[in-house]
Parts: C-alpha cells; structure tokens; sequence
C-alpha cells in the first residue's frame, strides 16, 4: 500500500545509505594511512559481490535461483514512455527516467563544483593537498566526506539500475559498471562535463560492439 514515489525515494536513501557507508571504509584508510583509494575499493568490490551472492544464493533467492522475486511494479522507475500523457514528446522512448535523474545530479555536481566554496577547497586538494594543508584545510575530513559523497551516488546508481532495468537483485546484475567508470573518469579529466560525454561515448561503443556481436 506504499506510495510508489515514497517507495522509491526510500529504496534511494538505503541505497545511497550504504553506498556512503561501503566508501567510508575506503575512505577513511586513504584519510589516515594513506592507502590508494583505487587499489581498496576495487578489492572491496569482491566483497560486495560475496555478501550479494550470500543473500540472493540463500534466504532472499527465488526458488534456489540466483535471483530474488521481481520487484513489485511500484518499485520499478517509470520510463520516459509513461510520462507521455503529460509530455507527448516523450511519446515511445523506452528509456527509464533515472536518465533524467543522472543529468539532474550531473548539472548540481558542476554547479557545486564550480560555484561553491565547498567546490573551490575540494579542486584545491586534488590540485596539490600540501596547498590545501597550507591554507588550513582539514584534508584528513575533505577526503573522508568526499569518498562517502562518491559512494552514496554509487549506491544511487546501483539502485537505479536495478529499480529502472533489472528489477530485481540477481548475480551479477552489473556488467563491469564500477570499473568502466574508472576509464570514463579520467577521460573525462574528472569533470562533470566531461565525464558525462565520456559516458555517452563508452554507453555508444558498447552499444554498437553488441550490435555486431563483439559483446558477448
């Protein structure tokens, strides 16, 4: 009896719940040892799959498949096609509307990034972290924030692939996302605009590898 829209913003807000939790294990080694964000996210990445094996192999599994029952349809993102009454443009797009989501949190990012001062002092430590302890930045709390900020939007976008795609948890339910994003990213000179048209070129390539079949 939940309302689809409440329904949907709390799967959001676990989901971006744990996603920051997930990254503060990452982030706090690299806030105090030093240890490379890159190199224990990508390890904790095992674990994440072991404990979704663990739940969706046992006591949330369909029938002994590595699965869990589909959502129910409130749980389900709407596409862009259901939205067609109000907008008639969007009329046969069958695309879901975590994509406007994506480009909503895209354009806030840019605007944080480049208009706050919250933007400014977290430019300045990725540019040099001595500059940023020099001018009395707490970078121990900048990289812990940040890296739990990153992991939340992760969780967001697990979420919405799941909820707009799958609709349902199953084994390996993501392609290699997390490490294709690791490529876009620098691609995309770790810039909100840029990393938004490195996506779009990955999204495109892939798309067209599995038209001609170089995508299993």
């Amino acid at each position: 009896s939940t309302p689809g829209w409440l329904r949907l913003l709390l799967m959001a807000l676990a989901a971006m719940t744990a996603g920051g939790l997930w990254a503060a294990l990452v982030g706090a080694p690299r806030a105090w040892l030093g240890v490379s964000e890159i190199i224990s996210s990508l390890m904790l990445v095992y674990v994440a799959q072991k404990l979704l094996s663990y739940f969706i192999f046992g006591a949330w599994s369909e029938r002994g498949f590595p699965l869990t029952p589909a959502f129910p349809r409130g749980a389900w993102l709407p596409r862009l096609s259901d939205l067609a009454g109000r907008w008639p443009a969007l009329t046969g797009l069958t695309a879901h509307a975590g994509i406007l989501l994506g480009l909503l949190l895209c354009a806030l990012l840019w605007l944080a990034l480049r208009r706050t001062a919250w933007g400014f002092e977290l430019r300045l430590l990725g540019d040099s972290p001595a500059a940023a302890r020099y001018v009395g930045l707490d970078v121990r709390r900048k990289i812990l924030t940040t890296l739990t900020l990153s992991g939340a939007l992760a969780g967001l976008a697990g979420m919405i692939e799941v909820s707009g795609v799958v609709h349902r948890l199953q084994d390996r339910f993501s392609p290699g996302y997390g490490f294709v994003a690791i490529a876009v990213a620098w691609l995309g000179r770790l810039s909100p605009g840029g990393v938004l048209a490195s996506a779009l070129l990955f999204a495109a390539l892939r798309v067209l590898f599995f038209a001609v079949g170089a995508i299993p």
